[in-house]
């Protein structure tokens, strides 16, 4: 397959060769049977955003996954999605769908999809938000197999972006 990047020109912010294999590796897209792998894939990041603040209002913590989102975009196609949690309707359970407007059996489709999972939680109390807690709780139908079994998850690369701020007294 013939590389879409002219390894021989770098900007001032490009990775190094190893660095960039390593990217490569690790980030770019492959194809639909995950097969193959090729410079300049598109890679697919899906950031779930456990800020309680409802939208639009922008969040700390969507603002630090979008930085992380732009930095990853300097070093190749990105296309990116962020679920704010808070507007989703999202009931405690552990099967795939709890009710007929569970929201979950979407979002855990498009985890599915995604090459890379950011997990954005504010900090509360020294603890993640409830709805990161829900998340987790709510993977456990990937352990039942209802979701695709755990394999659907094999191979993800996971991120974790953790915010909060400083007692001022």
């Amino acid at each position: 397959m013939q590389s879409k990047i002219n390894l021989q020109t770098r900007e001032k912010n490009a990775l190094s060769e190893l660095g960039e294999k390593i990217f490569l590796d690790r980030y770019a897209v492959k194809d639909v049977k995950r097969e193959t792998l090729a410079v300049g894939d598109t890679v697919v990041v899906l950031v779930l955003n456990a800020s309680l603040k409802h939208g639009p209002d922008l969040s700390n913590t969507e603002e630090v996954a979008n930085m992380i989102i732009k930095h990853m975009k300097e070093h190749g196609e990105v296309e990116s999605e962020t679920i704010r949690l808070s507007d989703k309707n999202i009931p405690v359970g552990l099967k795939l769908k709890e009710s007929e407007d569970d929201e979950w059996p979407t979002i855990a489709d498009k985890m599915k999809k995604a090459d890379i999972i950011l997990f954005a939680t504010p900090i509360w109390w020294g603890q993640r938000s409830s709805l990161m807690q829900r998340i987790i709780e709510r993977m456990d139908a990937f352990d039942e197999g209802e979701a695709g079994g755990r394999e659907a998850l094999l191979n993800k690369v996971a991120g974790v972006v953790v915010t909060g701020s400083s007692f001022r007294g």
